[in-house]
């Protein structure tokens, strides 16, 4: 067995995962064969103690080069684990396995030369760093005056105490030694000092004595802001650090690194070393050690990742993207914002999709809701179903930006008018994608869709989103028992006697969409009278809306109208695979025409829904603002992977739509914890059912 000392690493959220192959490798259930500890620090003593004991290998885990969104400190999911049996790579008394693949180059060939190059292009383009939250940075954090084309330096502090210090033979009397290196050399520089974001957070101190260095070095000026490191970097020419990671992205960054230490990436010809040490003097028997091999060595070779999402290993390149995408998510979203109309269960979904946000302000009054974004440059934010037209008139007099928020495309597992949380909701800054003639977001997307740089990219994931989605089943809500599939659909083909089979699907008739979308059509029965005439000699199944089903939305479940209209009605089935059977899906404004055509249905739409007017489905109505011809591939990325926000609920992360998917599929997915609120909400709900009370 692999013996874990430790309750903390035990209690690392996918540890399992990160040391997959370690617990496979160390499975005798009877015997302690590899003990594993966290890193080379005082609190893996116990661990370091048995493996020596028992003699067999110490397994020294670490954060990885790419740990997190957030900082480690605020317990933020690890995206990356750095899992060494040599060493560990800031304990430069002794090797580590980062020197053992630089000084065994054979596996660093052509392939991981330009992968290398291609992962640090990217890294420095987006900016990806340990951690990832910190503000970007721009040449405006220089005083008046400073950005007076003189050449800078950034001084980079550490935590006191940081085990990589001791371990990683740091020189005494930093700031001495830092301010006579100035002194001498860099006179023609102004000097700036960054202080550690677990220092700004009030959770440690730094090791740098500031104020020593202030009154050796003129005109130092501190950064107290969390900015993100290679932001910040890209801004200095010259950096020194004692045995940050930071010393490293600078010289992914082409920049000067003076080391007053000697951390995992000194003595191989790259940066100024200031020591001389028995590990500088080790590593300098090492030759053509290159940046490109070095990156290959630290983070292909030592660490490993997973998506915290998904649960499951990953691609540093995956991993990269979904940091990303936090980074994009949180910019697009850190402004002032006010709620109109918050209900407890709204201001929960908002405060969640929205948590990079300054501030959100909430009231149920429209004039003080214009009030409040004007005091405070803020957006309005509406449910879209809810919405206003006074109010969208008056935004725009005022020049207010608004934000209309509703359920997305793949919006979990079970039903919103159950209290189930969104896994995407739409946040749209235009309009909304069932009303036609809101000018949607949408609507932009898709009709520009061809013309994107990333095309090529979009295709292939939405070819590959298909096919995932039809095989998984995934809908909307992803309900209804699916109970002995085959015998009940081969039963529905034998009742249909060889007729075609048209599928139908109800909508919740107060719906918005049903208002906005629906032309001359504004209920079920309506609709199931218009497609029986066009087609007399159909077989029918008319499948009532799950909400309606749930007596939580109004709608026609079943009636002698609709009885006489068509020839099945199918409740509590899962509605993806009757597509399989359905020679046709005949719908008014119902996502599921967007869902039948994802495979492979005959759609024939008699309202607006955004998926018609492209030229896949049979429209009865006109689309005249879609001019776009679209495969359904071009759809399928701007509807579901452009368009919505994904967001996971366990890790709190925005996610991207093949995450979502994926957690959708998992059968042993773990079941969120339902808030007080919530649990009142479904009591509520399971007294009207019992009452046959629809919602109020």
């Amino acid at each position: 067995m692999l013996k874990i000392l430790s309750s903390g690493i035990k209690d690392i959220l996918n540890l399992d995962v990160f040391i997959q192959k370690e617990l496979e490798q160390y499975n005798k259930e009877d015997e302690v064969q590899a003990v594993a500890g966290w890193g080379h620090k005082a609190t893996a003593r116990k661990a370091r103690a048995l493996s020596a004991r028992l003699n067999v290998p110490y397994i020294a885990l670490e954060d990885g080069f790419i740990r997190s969104y957030d900082l480690g400190v605020n317990n933020a999911p690890m995206f990356s684990m750095s899992v060494d049996s040599i060493g560990c790579y800031y304990d430069a008394r002794q090797k580590s396995s980062i020197e053992h693949y630089l000084e065994h180059q054979d596996w660093f060939d052509a392939s991981y030369a330009r992968k290398s190059l291609d992962l640090i292009k990217k890294i420095c383009k987006l900016e990806i760093s340990k951690y990832n939250r910190g503000i970007r940075a721009t040449d405006k954090i220089f005083k008046a005056g400073k950005d007076n084309g003189r050449k800078k330096l950034l001084i980079i502090d550490q935590t006191l105490n940081d085990a990589s210090l001791t371990l990683g033979l740091a020189m005494d009397d930093l700031a001495k030694n830092m301010a006579y290196i100035i002194n001498k050399d860099f006179c023609d520089h102004d000097i700036y000092i960054k202080v550690h974001p677990d220092v700004l957070e009030g959770k440690k101190q730094g090791v740098i004595d500031i104020q020593e260095l202030k009154q050796k070095v003129t005109g130092l000026e501190v950064i107290d802001t969390n900015y993100n490191a290679i932001s910040l970097l890209k801004l200095f020419d010259t950096v020194f650090a004692v045995t940050s990671q930071m010393g490293f992205e600078a010289l992914l960054l082409n920049k000067k690194v003076y080391c007053f230490g000697t951390p995992f990436y000194a003595g191989y010809g790259l940066t100024h070393d200031l020591t001389d040490n028995v590990a500088i003097q080790r590593r300098s028997h090492i030759k053509n050690v290159s940046i490109e091999l070095l990156f290959a060595a630290s983070y292909l070779k030592l660490c490993r990742y997973i998506n915290p999402i998904t649960k499951k290993q990953c691609s540093i390149d995956e991993v990269i993207n979904l940091i990303a995408l936090q980074k994009e998510k949180g910019q697009m979203y850190t402004k002032n914002f006010v709620l109109l109309h918050p209900t407890a269960w709204k201001r929960e979904l908002v405060e969640h999709y929205l948590k990079d946000s300054t501030k959100i302000y909430y009231t149920d009054k429209a004039d003080d809701a214009l009030s409040l974004c004007t005091e405070h440059n803020a957006t309005l934010v509406q449910w879209a179903s809810r919405a206003d037209e006074s109010i969208k008139l008056r935004t725009q007099k005022q020049g207010i930006a608004t934000l209309f928020i509703e359920d997305g495309f793949v919006r979990s597992k079970g039903l919103g008018s159950t209290y189930e949380k969104p896994m995407s909701l739409v946040l749209d800054t235009h309009g909304i994608y069932y009303d036609p003639m809101s000018g949607s977001q949408l609507d932009t997307i898709l009709n520009n869709i061809k013309q994107r740089d990333d095309y090529e990219d979009l295709i292939k994931r939405a070819e590959l989103l298909i096919d995932y989605l039809n095989k998984n089943n995934i809908t909307k809500y992803n309900v209804g028992t699916s109970f002995d599939i085959d015998a009940f659909l081969s039963d529905i083909k034998k009742r249909a006697g060889g007729r075609e089979i048209i599928l139908l699907p109800g909508q919740v008739e107060t719906d918005a969409s049903v208002k906005k979308a629906g032309g001359d059509i504004q209920d079920n029965l309506t609709l199931l009278q218009r497609v029986r005439e066009h087609n007399k000699d159909a077989f029918i199944i008319y499948k009532p809306h799950p909400d309606v089903m749930a007596l939580t939305r109004k709608g026609s479940r079943s009636g002698d109208k609709i009885d006489t209209l068509c020839d099945m009605i199918v409740s509590d089935f899962n509605i993806a695979f009757l597509y399989n059977i359905a020679d046709k899906v005949c719908v008014l404004s119902s996502q599921s025409g967007f869902e039948a055509l994802l495979r492979g249905c005959s759609v024939e739409v008699y309202g607006r829904p955004f998926y018609s007017g492209w030229g896949l489905t049979r429209d009865m109505c006109d689309n005249k603002a879609r001019y776009a011809r679209l495969n359904i591939k071009e759809l399928v990325a701007g509807v579901l992977i452009l368009y919505p926000t994904y967001f996971d609920w366990h890790t709190k992360l925005y996610a991207n739509v093949e995450d979502i998917c994926t957690v959708l599929s998992q059968d042993n997915a773990p079941r969120l914890k339902d808030s007080a609120l919530v649990k009142v909400l479904r009591l509520i709900i399971r007294l009207k059912q019992k009452l046959g009370l629809k919602r109020l």
